[in-house]
């Protein structure tokens, strides 16, 4: 597929739309599709960064309308008119072929700006987390840890994918790495501190804390480490104060080995914007600054969660708060990394990429295969336990709670193991899994509807999907002989029957 992201970074709106983009980005393009950014100028290191991963870059004009920090309508520095026609000519440059995907993360874009790039592209995805704004888009992901459809349903303008939850959280390939190290532990001596406020941090909270710090109460047994991102404007600043502080510290600028840091780290300080779930991802316990309106939402969901602690920017005035915060981290250390550990399964991009290679859009009715999570288990368990179910599988007892669930997380983390959820109209419908057999490029397909959406055409929808999703795949499948619907089913989908149990569907001709 050819897909178009436009997204923006600067000091003042930050670098978290970029960033997660660039993670969907690697693993779109590692997924063989090709990929082009369109952005306004953006700062060196960004560039280098995608440039590192030989993603194409088309800048945009310098805006000419000011941008402000706390306005995010402004933040396209132009009318979303003149963005968008600019767009359409970048699109135009790069590929005379029609674009399959375009990729849209900016606060300063609806759908009036996404209403008039619809003649560019077959779909526009949308990843917003404000939930304020009307959408044209067919896909729309919210990665808001407390984010329901319903906080959507009056902005979508046309028939929309929600893809919303930590199970769409975008992360990069180095925090699945890290986490694979982890080994979280209650500190004992120095507190090793980390301070990450961001790719930009404007307004400098990371020399504001670090003055907190200075005259706290936990001051004399603390290691610091502070890391400033990419569009952070106050370095030199910051590196005369760190050569005075009578707190031993390091300070790095614009890291690509984040997860490292925290990894170290016992405890952290940061913002509450896309780096939160990196710390939660990695299980570490963080008092969470909240800097701007759109990350209220975030700091009390981190907070109910028991994940982390929230503190707004104006209680900040003196030491105490911050103090407060950091002992209650401490005392209650091992709930909150536990709280941690069942929140992300670090699996986001993929899931996004199987949507978006898996959705089909047909007389208003939008599905799409979502790679299942640990939260789908009890759904699964549910249809399972359905005697309808039981009735044709070749294994006929019930499923046990306890031994479905050891099952499925031993699946879960199996790569020869592959199982999708089939959603439709932002319904969970059915489940269908593809298991690798001896022979390379060989797979066992088996698939269940809920009972529920029986006879709706969702069993035959999933089935064109997986095959979307590995076109050159041989597909097995076993069914008994009794079971006549399914033997329609697989019939239907050009599966020949091999003996009496065992058909068979081989790929598609190439041509096609």
């Amino acid at each position: 597929m050819r897909i178009a992201i436009r997204a923006d970074a600067s000091a003042e709106i930050g670098t978290g739309h970029l960033m997660r983009c660039l993670c969907l980005a690697k693993s779109l393009a590692e997924r063989g599709h090709q990929i082009l950014f369109i952005c306004n100028p953006l700062p060196l290191s960004l560039k280098q960064q995608l440039a590192a991963y030989s993603l194409p870059l088309c800048e945009l004009a310098e805006a000419k309308l000011p941008i402000q920090q706390h306005a995010p309508q402004t933040w396209l520095g132009r009318s979303q008119d003149q963005d968008a026609q600019l767009t359409i000519q970048a699109l135009a440059r790069h590929s005379r072929e029609s674009w399959d995907w375009l990729i849209v993360d900016h606060y300063a874009i609806d759908q009036h700006w996404q209403s008039l790039l619809l003649q560019q592209v077959k779909d526009i995805l949308v990843i917003d987390d404000l939930a304020n704004r009307q959408h044209y888009c067919s896909m729309l992901i919210d990665q808001g840890l407390k984010r329901k459809l319903s906080d959507y349903q009056p902005l979508l303008s046309s028939p929309s994918s929600a893809l919303l939850g930590l199970d769409y959280c975008l992360l990069r390939e180095e925090f699945q790495q890290a986490k694979q190290q982890l080994q979280r532990k209650p500190p004992k001596q120095k507190l090793k501190l980390l301070i990450n406020m961001g790719g930009a941090d404007l307004g400098n909270m990371s020399l504001k804390v670090l003055h907190l710090l200075e005259q706290s109460r936990f001051a004399a047994s603390l290691s610091l480490t502070i890391i400033t991102g990419a569009a952070y404007p106050y370095q030199e600043q910051l590196q005369q104060q760190l050569l005075h502080s009578p707190i031993p510290s390091q300070y790095f600028h614009d890291v690509s080995n984040m997860a490292q840091h925290l990894l170290a780290a016992d405890i952290a300080i940061g913002a509450c914007g896309g780096a939160a779930w990196e710390r939660v991802a990695l299980q570490l316990p963080s008092l969470c600054l909240v800097l701007a309106e759109n990350q209220q939402a975030n700091a009390r969901a981190l907070q109910d969660y028991k994940v982390a602690q929230a503190l707004e920017e104006l209680e900040l005035s003196t030491p105490h708060a911050l103090d407060k915060a950091i002992s209650h981290l401490l005392t209650d250390y091992a709930s909150i990394t536990a709280s941690c550990e069942k929140l992300i399964d670090l699996n986001g991009s993929s899931r996004i990429a199987v949507a978006m290679e898996s959705q089909q859009i047909n007389q208003q009715r939008h599905a799409y295969l979502k790679l299942a999570s640990p939260s789908d288990s009890e759904t699964l368990l549910r249809w399972q336990q359905h005697p309808n179910t039981r009735k044709f599988a070749l294994n006929p007892a019930t499923p046990v709670p306890d031994e479905h669930h050891a099952w499925f997380k031993q699946a879960l983390s199996n790569p020869a193991e592959q199982i999708f959820i089939i959603r439709v109209n932002n319904q969970d419908v059915g489940c269908v899994r593809t298991s690798q057999m001896a022979r390379f490029g060989h797979y066992l397909v088996s698939i269940y509807i809920a009972p529920e959406h029986y006879q709706q055409g969702f069993a035959s929808v999933a089935l064109t999907q997986i095959r979307q999703l590995l076109p050159q795949a041989f597909f097995h499948a076993t069914i008994l002989p009794a079971n006549i619907p399914s033997k329609k089913l697989f019939q239907s989908q050009a599966y020949i029957q091999v003996n009496q149990q065992s058909w068979l569907q081989p790929p598609r001709p190439i041509h096609d």
